[in-house]
């Protein structure tokens, strides 16, 4: 009778370990995206997670002074380039899903080592501009074309 129901408790653990486990590539992030991780390098959509989550991590991976250009931002259509100091800088989230009352999106081209922001019913436009260096991504500058 004991061997029995010792057999129920094996089985339940069984089935909860193999339902409760998910293979390492098919996790999720903050129900954001999936990681991969491979020859562990991470990808550049991992990276931005982390630089997104983690102000520590995000300050060390900015090119200070940083150059942040807005095309058209004033009155007249003028491009206009401020340049960003340490004390100036505020962490970004780039995968926030609203800014400024917003609906926005964040589309990553990795060929291009760049995150863009895009509203979905109004004029925001961000592109965040990363090189590689030393291993791993540096954001190296924002351009803003929000109308």
């Amino acid at each position: 009778m004991h061997f029995i129901t010792m057999n129920k408790y094996i089985y339940a653990i069984l089935v909860l370990l193999c339902f409760g486990c998910q293979h390492p590539e098919k996790q999720r992030v903050d129900n954001v995206m999936p990681l991969t991780i491979k020859n562990n390098k991470r990808s550049f959509k991992d990276f931005l997670i982390k630089f997104s989550s983690d102000s520590a991590y995000q300050i060390n991976h900015v090119s200070i002074p940083i150059e942040l250009r807005c095309n058209g931002y004033d009155f007249e259509g003028e491009d206009t380039t401020y340049i960003i100091g340490n004390k100036d800088w505020d962490n970004i989230n780039l995968f926030d899903t609203i800014i400024d009352g917003q609906k926005v999106s964040t589309i990553i081209d990795e060929s291009k080592n760049m995150a863009t922001m895009r509203g979905e019913e109004c004029g925001i436009l961000v592109h965040y501009m990363f090189k590689k260096s030393n291993g791993t991504w540096i954001l190296h500058k924002i351009i803003d074309s929000t109308n």
